[in-house]
This record gives C-alpha cells, sequence and structure tokens, in this order.
C-alpha cells in the first residue's frame, strides 16, 4: 500500500493547477469532468509519483462557504480488488464507515470510499492500469 494521492477542493481550479504545477515541477494530467455532478478535477503528478488532486464543485462551492476549500480525502493505493475490499472491512470493524461501497469509478479506478473513526475521509482503491 502507498499514499497514491491526496484531494483538495478548491475555489479557481485553472488557477491552482497552474500554481500546483509550477511551484512544485508537477505535470498536470488531462481535465476530468463529470457533467451529470458538476465535478471537475485536475491530478498534478509529483516527481516521487504521488499525486494531489485538486477538485472543484460548483454546489458544493455555493453550500460550503469558507469551509469549501482545503483537504478532502487521501487515496490510498492497494494491489487489488480483495486488498481493497480487506481494508474496507477492517475500516468498519474498527471504528469507520463506509461512505460509498466499491465500484469503477468515471476514471476507471476500483474505488472504496470510507471514513475513520473522527470522519476523515478516505479512497482505498486500485488504479485501472493495476487492476487484473
Amino acid at each position: 500500500m502507498r499514499v497514491e494521492h491526496i484531494g483538495l477542493f478548491v475555489k479557481d481550479l485553472g488557477r491552482m493547477r497552474r500554481f500546483y504545477a509550477e511551484c512544485f515541477c508537477g505535470a498536470a494530467e488531462e481535465l476530468y469532468e463529470n457533467p451529470a455532478t458538476g465535478f471537475r478535477s485536475y491530478f498534478i503528478r509529483l516527481g516521487s509519483g504521488a499525486r494531489i488532486e485538486l477538485m472543484h464543485m460548483a454546489a458544493r462551492m455555493h453550500a460550503g462557504g469558507d469551509n469549501y476549500c482545503g483537504m478532502y480525502h487521501i487515496a490510498l493505493a492497494f494491489a487489488s480488488k480483495a486488498e481493497v475490499e480487506l481494508a474496507t472491512r477492517r475500516v468498519v470493524s474498527s471504528g469507520g464507515q463506509v461512505l460509498r461501497e466499491a465500484r469503477i469509478s468515471g476514471l476507471g479506478d476500483f474505488v472504496s470510499t470510507v471514513a475513520d473513526p473522527e470522519g476523515n475521509v478516505l479512497e482505498l482503491l486500485v488504479l485501472k492500469e493495476d487492476l487484473k
């Protein structure tokens, strides 16, 4: 298991994409958009292979007020679906909860979204290129 990415909600997606790419010598990946929800994001790949996901969603911005921006989740990458499912069960048995059942995401990754006992969001995933 490794830290795959950290997700941040931001107000100005373009500005923050330039900031993180320029300040940390990161490579911006393609814009991801979900027209049904209005969600948009860029991944910034850092030299170590870890990524920062910059996310924007107008509905969240209008509802969130001052709490709109900031860290939203940490994504942990696993080698297999079975490992994601086992980790999900461990989270639940240790006092956490499933926020969204395991599924294939819009980007093609296998993802389970969970919360730790204090409500911090974790994405447990297998990247699409690692799915067997």
